[in-house]
């Protein structure tokens, strides 16, 4: 299970944020990245998701590093203990790069309503 959590999180976020950027995926109650700015408006939800979408390359990156951990602890690990305190941290890991990507989408979006262009500086 905790090989494929840093995958699955992966996916969901590549895919939601393709899916807001392109038109396929409006601001709705129940997926994406939703804040009070990043559901403030279209824009403001377009420009969060792909900020999301720019930061994806940092979380397959961890996910590639948490997947090199996981195997290589379960290869070499003489009790189980060991393997399952590798996937807690590798989880770790992964969620911690999730809420820094949420919290930069965030303050992207929150530049759209101030008459930037969104782009964070």
């Amino acid at each position: 299970m905790f090989a494929l959590f840093p995958v699955v999180i992966t996916t969901v976020l590549v895919t939601v944020s393709r899916r807001a950027v392109d038109g396929r995926l409006l601001r709705n109650p129940t997926t994406g990245i939703r804040t009070r700015a990043t559901v403030s408006s279209d824009r403001a939800w377009v420009v969060a998701h792909r900020t999301a979408l720019r930061l994806a390359p940092l979380l397959v990156a961890v996910t590639v590093i948490a997947w090199i951990v996981l195997f290589a602890t379960a290869w070499n690990a003489p009790t189980i203990i060991a393997v399952m305190l590798a996937g807690v941290a590798t989880s770790a890991a992964v969620l911690a790069v999730l809420a820094y990507v949420a919290y930069v989408a965030n303050k992207a979006a929150k530049t759209v309503g101030d008459g930037s262009d969104g782009r964070l500086r």
